[in-house]
């Protein structure tokens, strides 16, 4: 398969379309207290983080390939940690083997998060000192066919693998595998139409016995066209679980909705019976020239493993700015040119405040809600997200897992930039989040309040320079409680 994905690439290279951006930033950052220690043992000391970049995209009929290769190189010069190298790179080809038939889908990561869900989470222009990286690997080969202007068949499978060393806030390396199966056929209502669907995941986890979890699901849905643009759904199915030494079986049953009163605006609902008790999701998704809005709403089962596959829902800065400026720039590469620009120009951070991926190798039920927002004006640009998750394990009849996913996240963050000059911005931002542990957690609380002031100048049209004072305030049951004043300065030079 891989083989194949080569030779289309090279068959079509005459005629992609093809844009590389090779950048470096060099950051420098000096603190009073670099390990987020008590004031009386807190150790100033100075940080330089140089990171080379390569941006590639490339868009043609038979594939595309959209990838951002990047790594920090963090040297202590005050010696009061050891020097790292932090990969941080990202790698998605989407390519088509037989035309409109069958595709495969791949992607490669490596990404840093806290190592410590309830230690201190940092912000991009921190010390990096709560920092674990996690590797992900994914091949998906799909079967895509509109069989008719009705009829629609889709087969999925999804093989994943993560890499996390830091898995729990441990020391312990835990490889993750995740097989995803999809099914389904649709016909679309006239005012009537059918939906028949098969999901299949399995988890499984390296070094922990009798860790895997299994969900299957088989719905039939009837589906019918009360208005236009607007589908009722009814469905009915099987539910199948299988965790820690129980295997559950129940009936499903449930309803949803489907509106979309323009093109720019959707809304779905979905509630159902599950073996779990009662599942819901609720998402809008609204589109506007200088306004971006998403809303999620959903109580499920999940794992870690389908956690960590999961893409960020409304917390990556550039996918709320692509969807922004869609309307006005429908060309897919220049339209990533324009998000890396517009980025880089107003200083605008990679992601949003985002609930963390808690470790368990048990099953877990997850209720979230969150909103995503993005303004884009002539001189002002804001980000706004709003995030709640509570994550509990589903205990069977196994004894308890070592580590635990019972907590609860809230956290929001605003972002403010304004453009003072052509060539120059001011920016502002506040983050805060809470961690609340329960049940085998319990006890366990972390408060993370973040507020930063910068400023950036382009000197021209490849190279940026940037300035920020960041305060940080930290107070926990389950790290010391510590607060952190950091000056950056930042220089971003695109070849």
């Amino acid at each position: 398969m891989l083989c194949a994905v080569v030779l289309n690439a090279a068959q079509a290279a005459s005629a992609q379309s093809v844009v590389v951006q090779p950048a470096v930033q060099v950051r420098s950052v000096t603190t009073n207290n670099v390990s987020f220690a008590e004031a009386e043992v807190a150790r100033s000391d100075s940080v330089l983080i140089v990171t080379p970049r390569l941006d590639v995209l490339t868009v043609n009929p038979g594939y595309r390939l959209n990838a951002s290769l990047a790594a920090d190189a963090v040297t202590y010069l005050g010696r009061s940690q050891a020097d790292r190298l932090l990969p941080r790179a990202q790698a998605d080809l989407t390519a088509q083997l037989v035309e409109r038939w069958l595709f495969v889908d791949g992607r490669l990561s490596a990404d840093t998060t806290a190592g410590n869900p309830f230690g201190v989470l940092e912000d991009e222009s921190s010390t990096i000192f709560n920092r674990t990286t996690v590797y992900r690997q994914r091949i998906s080969p799909y079967v895509e066919r509109e069989l008719s202007p009705r009829e629609r068949l889709q087969l999925r499978t999804d093989h994943s693998w993560f890499q996390n060393r830091n898995a729990g806030g441990t020391d312990t390396r835990i490889d993750t595998y995740l097989l995803s199966q999809r099914a389904s056929y649709e016909l679309r209502p006239q005012p009537l139409g059918l939906r028949a669907e098969y999901t299949r995941d399995s988890s499984d986890y390296s070094n922990l016995p009798d860790s895997s979890v299994l969900f299957e699901t088989a719905r039939l849905s009837a589906m019918y066209e009360a208005a236009p643009q607007l589908v009722l759904t009814l469905t009915a199915g099987s539910d199948h679980a299988r965790y820690s030494g129980i295997d559950q079986r129940e009936t499903l049953r449930g309803f949803g909705l489907r509106w979309e009163p323009s093109e720019r605006t959707s809304v779905g609902a979905l509630v159902e019976k599950r073996f779990f008790g009662t599942g819901w999701a609720v998402n809008l998704a609204h589109r506007a020239p200088f306004l971006v809005l998403n809303a999620d709403m959903q109580r499920r089962s999940t794992t870690y493993a389908a956690q960590v596959a999961a893409l960020p829902a409304g917390g990556d800065v550039a996918q709320l700015l692509d969807s922004l400026l869609s309307t006005r720039i429908t060309n897919p590469v220049e339209r990533a040119t324009a998000v890396q620009q517009l980025i880089a120009q107003r200083g605008l951070p990679a992601t949003l405040a985002s609930a963390l991926d808690l470790f368990s190798p048990s099953a877990q039920l997850l209720n979230s809600a969150s909103l995503s927002a993005a303004l884009l004006g002539v001189r002002h640009t804001i980000t706004l997200r709003g995030f709640y998750d509570r994550t509990e394990d589903l205990i069977g009849v196994n004894p308890p897992p070592l580590f635990s996913s019972n907590a609860r996240q809230y956290g929001a963050s605003l972002g403010m930039t304004r453009r003072l000059q052509p060539d120059a911005t001011a920016d502002f931002s506040l983050t805060r989040s809470r961690v609340v542990g329960f049940g085998t957690n319990a006890g366990v609380v972390t408060n993370n309040l973040s507020v930063r002031f910068g400023a950036s100048r382009q000197l021209s049209l490849r190279t940026t320079v940037s300035a920020a004072l960041r305060r940080q305030w930290v107070d926990s049951t389950a790290v010391t409680n510590a607060n952190q004043t950091a000056l950056s300065f930042g220089l971003l030079h695109r070849f």
